[in-house]
């Protein structure tokens, strides 16, 4: 029984005779049973450099839980709170002796068991000299002290040298200052389990299991907020149609070419197709001209085409060539028609196989003389590994704003 308490009285909770005197016991079991043992905020008993004289530290006011043993009455730690109202140096750091020190600042409890006759557990801060160790740093703590676990570490020094600079101290928050936390003391704990299994690891918590997302805890020493880590674990998505050549000129061009207009770039051979789309114009003093279509720069005659024409007046005619120097794949609106625009697609695929000829198709519509025409036409390359496409008018140029644009798709 403490010597506070009468003989054979028993006093309980709640706390109602404001004259009676109580047990440190009673008034601390609430910290033993909720608080982890470690300091309350970032700053708080934070160890810093004592200016005069330098060879020596303070501790910063602030709050902790620090545990201590209980002197008999029990065998497990008791967390008690320990306040510093202001910054106050507490005791001189040994001086340096030529040889590298890691000296550590702790807090501790007095009580009876470590410091009698003292029963007031009072707190007090106090330096662990360490031994001088030649190499000794802050990273290896070399000759350290060992922290009891009755007490609260708040910070290493390392002395090497007549004063101590704030590079020379370690009081991190979260590592070597202990964050103090709601739980961690003798209140039983609750398992908390995800689809009937046991989360075990309050670090790396993966809340929502193969739905491609990944809810994550985990202790984030240097803050009192953003322990929470959302992320998304799905693959990007493979982008289905990659735009390789887009070119419009600003005034009127003998040809579009997607290497010489292309930045002087081959075209990539790492896609499975070719779509080719344009809107495009002739400057010919005539209604229309042909749209001439050549490979790899190749003009001998390597292109066999086959073309299906039809407008809304005379209806469809079938033309080919065989052997040509380019692929003839439509005509086109020309100068007499300057409010009209041809419009085409071309599909060439596996243009990067290297066996065997390549098939391409074309759709496409304009304006002819006899209304509108639609185009349908085929051609086949003698050649193969399609690099570089060049479009050229039969006659004229292409005008200003016509346009071409070449995609790859994966």
């Amino acid at each position: 029984m403490s010597p506070l308490i009468p003989p054979n009285r028993i006093i309980a909770f709640p706390l109602k005779d404001d004259l009676q005197w109580y047990d440190p016991e009673v008034v601390f079991s609430p910290f033993d049973d909720i608080f982890g043992r470690g300091v309350v905020g970032s700053g708080d008993l934070m160890v810093i450099p004592n200016g005069t004289p330098d060879g020596q530290v303070s501790v910063q006011a602030g709050h902790g839980y620090v545990p201590y043993q209980s002197g008999g009455k029990r065998f497990f730690k008791l967390p008690v709170t320990i306040r510093s109202d202001a910054a106050e140096f507490q005791r001189s750091v040994g001086a340096y002796t030529g040889t590298p020190r890691v000296d550590r600042v702790i807090a501790k409890v007095l009580d009876a068991t470590m410091n009698p006759p003292d029963s007031l557990k009072g707190g007090v801060f106090d330096v662990l000299p360490g031994t001088p160790t030649a190499g000794a740093t802050l990273a290896n703590l070399s000759g350290a002290a060992s922290v009891p676990s009755s007490a609260l570490l708040l910070g290493n020094i390392l002395s090497s040298g007549a004063t101590i600079p704030g590079s020379n101290i370690d009081s991190t928050f979260g590592t070597v200052r202990a964050r103090a936390r709601i739980g961690g003391g003798n209140s039983p704990t609750k398992t908390v389990s995800v689809n009937g299994a046991a989360l075990t690891d309050r670090t790396a918590l993966n809340l929502i299991a193969g739905a491609n997302i990944g809810i994550s805890g985990a202790d984030n020493p240097g803050a009192d907020s953003t322990d929470v880590t959302i992320t998304n674990t799905m693959p990007p998505p493979v982008m289905p149609m990659v735009k390789l050549f887009d070119f419009q000129p600003t005034a009127t061009e003998s040809d579009i070419d997607t290497y010489a207009d292309g930045g002087n770039v081959l075209l990539p051979q790492t896609y499975s197709t070719l779509v080719i789309r344009g809107r495009v114009q002739s400057t010919a003093a005539a209604s229309d001209a042909a749209l001439n279509v050549n490979f790899n720069n190749d003009s001998t005659a390597n292109y066999d085409w086959l073309c299906l024409a039809a407008d809304s007046i005379t209806g469809p005619a079938v033309t080919n060539g065989n052997g040509q120097t380019s692929y003839n794949c439509m005509r086109i609106n020309a100068g007499s028609s300057s409010n009209a625009w041809a419009m085409f697609e071309m599909v060439i695929v596996d243009y990067a196989n290297t066996t065997g000829r390549m098939e391409v198709i074309l759709s496409g519509t304009d304006s002819g003389v006899s209304g509108s025409r639609r185009w349908s036409t085929s051609c086949t390359y003698h050649g193969n590994t399609i690099s570089r496409i060049k479009f050229a008018p039969g006659s004229g140029s292409f005008a200003a704003g016509s346009r071409v644009i070449v995609w790859g798709i994966v």
